[in-house]
């Protein structure tokens, strides 16, 4: 992502495009208020670039190595499973 002026108004299609979601999500991010942005017109929005970064500095990392779905299988397992002994 650019590092540009940080005041500059993007567009929810270069938003979209810049980091690879469809513009549909990044509307939903506006509406649910994780992503902070002006009302242009009824239909359109315009994001200040530093509100798109202090968005995506707040996000959580998602798991993405087998390490992190073995300790949530692992936590499945315990809850699934009943000695009857």
């Amino acid at each position: 992502m650019s590092t540009s002026n940080p005041d500059e108004l993007l567009t929810v299609a270069e938003i979209a495009r810049e980091l690879k979601y469809t513009e549909a999500t990044i509307r939903v991010w506006i509406k649910q208020g994780r992503l902070r942005a002006i009302q242009a017109t009824n239909r359109e929005y315009r994001v200040r670039r530093s509100d798109l970064q202090a968005m995506l500095s707040k996000q959580e990392p998602q798991p993405t190595g087998p390490t992190e779905v073995a300790s949530l299988e692992d936590s499945l397992v315990g809850q699934f499973t009943h000695d009857d002994a």
